[in-house]
This record gives structure tokens, sequence and C-alpha cells, in this order.
């Protein structure tokens, strides 16, 4: 509420300055910006170069590479990172909807901050991944696809 006052504050004061009507809109949506940026939810830019979802408060990061060495980061409500142990029993299942699919065992890093999946490269069309885990006794799954990057947007080993 006191911030809400300051800003409030601010703006009538810029909007009473003669032509400073601009730089009024201009802090507003700086600190809206600030706002989001740090309250829950806020936030959703991926930080590794994947997709970010969510289970409830819980956002989970996606790297899926072309390579086949995937990898999921664990984050909480306003995007802070938490241990890749938040989560246990991680896998990816890869189907084309022709193959039966390819489950494979995640390993936490050795830094403990992600899961790692190690796999084949990952090649063809309608390719989905399953993300598994289970957070607090609580099995969880989601089911995504997996975009293949044009030729000159390929990761690069």
């Amino acid at each position: 509420m006191v911030r809400l006052a300051f800003v409030s504050a601010i703006l009538v004061t810029c909007v009473s300055c003669a032509g400073e009507s601009r730089s009024a809109t201009a802090v507003a949506a700086v600190d809206a910006a600030n706002t989001h940026a740090d309250s829950p939810h806020g936030n959703h830019d991926p930080r590794h170069g994947g997709m970010v979802f969510m289970k409830g408060d819980l956002h989970f990061e996606v790297v899926l590479a072309p390579s086949g060495m995937h990898r999921i980061y664990f984050s909480d409500a306003v995007r802070a990172e938490l241990p890749a142990a938040t989560a246990s029993d991680v896998s990816v299942s890869f189907s084309n909807g022709e193959a039966a699919p390819e489950t494979l065992r995640a390993e936490i890093d050795d830094s403990g901050e992600s899961w790692v999946v190690s796999g084949t490269p990952l090649k063809g069309k309608d390719i989905t991944a399953r993300i598994s885990f289970v957070v607090g006794n609580e099995p969880y799954w989601i089911d995504i696809p997996y975009i293949q990057a044009d030729e000159g947007e390929r990761e690069h080993p």
C-alpha cells in the first residue's frame, strides 16, 4: 500500500510538471515491470534457453537439445532457483507416434542445480516429450512438443 501511495505521488508530481506527462507514463511502466518481475508468477522468462512450465507455485524449465543432452531446472513462485533435489524420479519419454516411447531416467548434475537426461540425438517431426517427476510424494507429468530448430539455428556441441 505504501508503494502504491509512493507511485501515485510520483505520478501526480510528474503530471503536474509542464511537459512531463511522458515521464509519468515511463515511471508507471517501469514500476509495473519491476513489480511483476519479483512477484509470484510475474516472470516466466527462460533462463537456460528452454521453456518454462508450472505445477502450482513450482516452476520448471525444460531444455530439450537436438544433441540428446537435456536438462530440467526448478525454481519457486518468484523464480528463485531451487536445487534439483526439489523433485525426484525425473524422467523424459520421447515418442513420435510410430515407435514405442523411449523413456530416459534423469540424474542430478554435479553442481546439484539441474537434472540431466542423456539420449540419442532428436531427429524427425512430431516428437512429443513427456516430462515426469515427483514433488512432495505427488507424481506429475506434462507432454510438450519438441520443435526441431531450423538448420541454421541448430546447436553445435
